[in-house]
């Protein structure tokens, strides 16, 4: 009787709140962020803090990104291989120092969520740089249904910025 009980009182149970497509790129540069080394196909531990932020299709491709990495490097020892350089999840291939999450729009199936960036460079005679990629989250799970990126649209003009799109980025031959 109590176990019908508990089962009839969670079936009436609110939902767990669920995070906005905001909350979703907010956290994921947020702890991206703070990653030590943010270059090139994230190393194992940083995958395993980004994986719940990220599309099953996009886990997908960074994982056959950097088996192509692998299987280059051992191939052609002495030549650098692809996905080793480069801040992949922004424009810039320097990174961001700073970056602030705009207003979502879309339906709640696919969202396109602006994020501003800035590089700031002491070193450089112009201070740095600011840019908006806009990133694309979708709605992906079983069961409990949250928001993950899916994509990213590169939107700086710079000639060596990302251009075009994180997915056609990590396509491997």
């Amino acid at each position: 009787m109590v176990g019908a009980l508990l089962i009839m009182a969670l079936a009436v149970a609110p939902a767990a709140p669920k995070a906005s497509a905001v909350e979703c790129v907010s956290g994921f540069y947020s702890v991206y962020q703070h990653m030590p080394r943010r270059y090139g196909i994230p190393d194992a531990a940083s995958l395993a803090k980004l994986k719940p932020f990220l599309s099953r299709r996009l886990q997908q491709l960074i994982a056959r990104a950097d088996k192509y990495r692998v299987k280059y490097e051992r191939e052609n020892p002495g030549d650098k291989p692809p996905f080793v350089d480069g801040d992949l999840f922004s424009s810039s291939f320097e990174g961001f120092t700073r970056f602030s999450v705009g207003h979502a729009k879309g339906d709640t199936s696919r969202v396109r969520v602006p994020v501003h960036f800035e590089l700031n460079e002491t070193r450089s005679k112009h201070g740095g740089v600011k840019w908006t990629d806009i990133v694309v989250v979708i709605q992906e799970g079983e069961g409990y249904v949250g928001y993950v990126i899916d994509d990213i649209e590169f939107g700086a003009s710079w000639p060596f910025a990302n251009h075009g799109k994180l997915r056609q980025l990590l396509k491997v031959p």
